[in-house]
């Protein structure tokens, strides 16, 4: 189980961590958001069990693409730079297809979200690492889910940004079940403070 579950989530980690080196070696263009919107689409569709990948500045400049609910849609988020502690602030979306093609578009100018309030943007920034976060509830699919996040830095080691990637506890919970369709027993995944962060019986989480 151990072994099924490592191999699960590690899609997550080497995509993550493969995206932080191209950023910290200039091969990733982060402040062009149509470079960056593309990038971390092409590694969404790395891996089925990837819910959402994203990429957050100190100015509160943010890039998000997500999986719908619809099969084969996308969705991007992007905030420009904002002042922290603003109630609210402007927000564009894109929907796309599979294979990238543009089906709609939108404009929120009073979007709410916050990226340096998450968990994920707060243990990145006082670790100074890379991260798995405690089971939390996502903003935008009221899911609860993990999160590795991973600070890209500057050439004298400050942080620039922080790259991040979700995986849904229902993705890790099916999977778990799947590996005990045919077998005796069960198994729960936790976290080192207990914490659930996957178990057969999807009722239960």
């Amino acid at each position: 189980v151990i072994g099924f579950i490592s191999n699960f989530l590690d899609p997550a980690r080497q995509t993550l961590d493969a995206s932080r080196r191209l950023a910290e070696n200039g091969v990733l263009a982060l402040h062009d958001d149509a470079a960056l919107e593309r990038h971390l689409f092409q590694q969404l569709q790395l891996a089925n069990q990837l819910a959402g990948i994203y990429y957050a500045e100190p100015s509160g400049r943010f890039v998000y693409v997500m999986r719908t609910e619809e099969t084969g849609r996308y969705r991007t988020k992007i905030i420009p730079p904002f002042e922290f502690g603003s109630d609210s602030h402007p927000a564009n979306f894109i929907w796309r297809s599979d294979r990238f093609a543009t089906l709609k578009t939108d404009d929120d100018p009073v979007d709410t979200y916050e990226a340096r309030t998450r968990p994920w943007y707060k243990d990145v920034e006082s670790t100074g690492d890379s991260i798995w976060t405690a089971p939390y509830i996502f903003f935008t699919g009221r899911k609860p889910g993990i999160t590795y996040a991973a600070p890209v830095k500057d050439s004298s080691g400050n942080i620039r940004g922080i790259i991040g990637i979700d995986i849904q506890i229902k993705a890790i919970s099916s999977f778990l079940s799947d590996i005990w369709a045919e077998r005796r027993g069960a198994a729960i995944v936790m976290n080192e403070n207990g914490e659930v962060i996957a178990h057969p019986n999807l009722v239960l989480i």
